[in-house]
């Protein structure tokens, strides 16, 4: 059987490995939650960028917001591994504005 020292030592590193795991993992929900915000804010962003006058052909856009998703893949590709950002925006040529459709995050970071 085991000292009374000796459980007191494990006790006290079991403790330590808890607290530790218990702060790893509301770490891991508010970085869930600030990529999640941050996505949104830049959907939110994004709508607000003006689009070009009336009379200028915005033709060159139509395909513009399947290449935003294009870009965050890019830019985002050091951690791919760890969550995808996408965001789908609506374009009205006809009334020159955007419009967020949704923004989200996928990947094993969430799955955690």
């Amino acid at each position: 059987m085991a000292s009374v020292e000796v459980m007191k030592v494990k006790k006290s590193v079991e403790k330590l490995c808890i607290d530790c795991v218990v702060d790893v993992a509301k770490a891991i929900q508010k970085c869930q939650k600030d990529i999640g915000d941050r996505v949104q804010k830049m959907a939110n962003d994004i709508v607000k960028v003006q689009l070009p006058a009336a009379g200028t052909d915005l033709g060159d856009l139509e395909k513009f917001p399947d290449e935003i998703n294009e870009i965050l893949t890019r830019e985002g590709s050091d951690f791919k591994r760890l969550v995808t950002l996408r965001v789908r925006i609506n374009l009205d040529k006809a009334a020159r504005k955007m419009t967020v459709k949704s923004s989200a995050i996928s990947g094993p970071l969430l799955d955690i």
